[in-house]
């Protein structure tokens, strides 16, 4: 029997019984959107399904409201010359600094602990807006670096952040509005050194560390060509109600080391990111990955309730001679990763541009890594749905268990459950294109758990065929062990069957791959491979 062409059939897809055909299910409801009233709780959606149907993402329990809502005490005007570090000392909570459109404040400005209630927000005057003056760029709206200069622009001239907290200080309830972010750093630079001339150094632009409750709206925070930056926004140790909304990060790379648009690791969360464009030559943006050498209760925080929606992950394929020229000068790999994390909204993103470099270079990566992460580490309850995936490698690497993980050191492998990949649609790199290595939509490990892969279409950028579409990489054959559990596999649009592994296609292969619970084609349902 060929394991495509299944009679109709009711499913669950979700927790709803859904009457279908091979044409296609209804559309499940979606998640519940971000909000502007505040702080909102949200369900645990897991209802009370049977075993052997698809299992639900728990979604966040928590939505950050990001509403400009500005302070109403104190109004301080900082111009350029003038002592901004004072300024930020002496500020209150509810009140508002205003640095000069335009104008360059160079130095490492601090953010210190505020006593309190209320939010202080640090504002480009054009962005500032008033009762009767519409601000240039209103909220909501998503800048450009060709924006710049109605930005007041903060600059590190040496290696420490241009703006952020110093000696683990914890500090809540700052806004930074409207400003441009960046360094001119010399400090380690070498021009003229051979393969490739040495940057300047600065590996934080925007730290976050055991920071709370704070919001980057409508920013330009960016490297240049001339200076390396590890991390434009980095949240570490503690670091909860974290938004980055309407803003552009860009031309983020660092020699001989991995380079973040945005890393929040060793925290709890909730996490906001929304309306952005993010461009890092190694991950855009990456949870997890370090923190497990910390100290308690740090190494055991997992970054949750987490919403990314409506943004840009953009690679510039300029980056490839870099990235791929032995000895390489940045390291190149994904657009988005989990490493730990959970309930997480991944929705009407566009990921674009990830190839063959430090990795094999994937949109959407979803691999617990608790020897980095630490003992907690999982990749749960992830719902990604409606998103744009062009252009990379690979759309998406998947594994249930972290293999690195090994005794003594490391005892606990994690674990990834609970993920719906939904209503994608999903362009791969050409065979033909630079630094492509074959191209795959689903490259899948071993040991995950209720995924449910349904209604995703599966094309490449030039509409020849993709090397696979889904394949098992399990490492060994025959598979006897580490199966994915529960994976539903239902109503998409594919190049291609599955395979894996040992060749396996057909029947052979779903016996072989996903074999538990059986049968295995009542979880593979309703395919159409062109």
């Amino acid at each position: 029997m060929n394991p495509s062409s299944m009679a109709s059939k009711t499913r669950i897809l979700g927790g709803i019984a859904l009457a279908c055909t091979l044409a296609g299910c209804q559309k499940p409801p979606a998640r519940p959107p971000s909000t502007r009233a505040g702080v909102q709780p949200a369900s645990t959606g897991q209802g009370s399904l049977q075993v052997g149907n698809p299992v639900p993402p728990a979604p966040p329990q928590i939505f950050i409201d990001t509403a400009f809502q500005l302070p109403t005490g104190r109004v301080m005007l900082v111009h350029p010359g003038e002592n901004l570090q004072a300024a930020l000392d002496n500020a209150a909570l509810n009140s508002v600094i205003v640095l000069d459109s335009g104008g360059t404040y160079t130095g490492q400005f601090v953010l210190k602990p505020k006593a309190g209630e209320g939010w202080l927000y640090i504002v480009s005057s054009a962005f500032l807006g008033g009762a009767s003056v519409t601000p240039r760029h209103p909220e909501g709206t998503r800048v450009t670096a060709a924006d710049a200069p109605d930005m007041a622009k903060l600059v590190s001239d040496r290696m420490p952040p241009p703006i952020g907290v110093r000696n683990d200080s914890i500090i809540s309830h700052v806004r930074l509005v409207g400003l441009e972010i960046t360094s001119s750093s010399v400090a380690n630079a070498d021009p003229n050194a051979k393969p490739w001339p040495v940057n300047g150094q600065t590996p934080v632009l925007v730290s976050l560390t055991q920071a709370d409750n704070i919001v980057v709206d409508r920013c330009y925070i960016h490297g240049t060509d001339t200076v390396d930056v590890n991390h434009a926004v980095m949240g570490n140790k503690g670091s909860s109600y974290i938004s980055v909304v309407d803003s552009e990060i860009s031309n983020v790379h660092y020699m001989g080391l991995e380079a973040h648009g945005i890393l929040f690791t060793a925290s709890p969360g909730p996490f906001k990111i929304v309306n952005n464009k993010i461009s890092a030559t190694t991950e855009d943006v990456l949870f997890g990955g370090s923190g497990v050498n910390l100290p308690a209760p740090y190494n055991g925080m997992v970054p949750s309730d987490i919403e990314i929606r409506y943004n840009w992950f953009y690679k510039p394929e300029s980056w490839i001679p870099e990235t791929t020229t032995k000895p390489t000068r940045y390291t190149e790999k994904n657009n988005l990763e989990f490493k730990s994390g959970q309930r997480a909204i991944v929705e009407g993103n566009t990921m674009e541009n990830a190839w063959w470099g430090g990795q094999y270079g994937s949109n959407i990566l979803l691999t617990p890594r608790s020897y980095q992460s630490g003992p907690n580490t999982v990749v749960n309850d992830i719902d990604i749905e409606g998103n744009l995936l062009k252009n990379a490698n690979w759309a998406f690497s998947i594994s249930g268990r972290d293999e690195l993980c090994q005794p003594p050191q490391c005892t606990n492998q994690g674990e990834s459950a609970r993920v719906r990949i939904a209503f994608n649609m999903i362009k791969l790199r050409s065979v033909a294109s630079p630094a492509s290595y074959k191209p795959l939509a689903f490259s899948i490990g071993k040991r995950e758990k209720d995924y449910l892969i349904y209604s995703n279409t599966v094309v490449s950028m030039d509409n020849s065929a993709p090397w696979s579409t889904i394949y098992f990489n399990q490492g060994k054959c025959p598979l006897v062990d580490d199966q994915p559990v529960n994976m539903w596999i239902v109503d998409n649009v594919f190049a291609q069957g599955i395979t894996g592994d040992c060749g396996y296609t057909g029947q052979k292969a779903l016996d072989s791959y996903m074999p538990l619970p059986s049968p295995p084609n009542d979880r593979y349902l309703g395919n159409n491979v062109k």
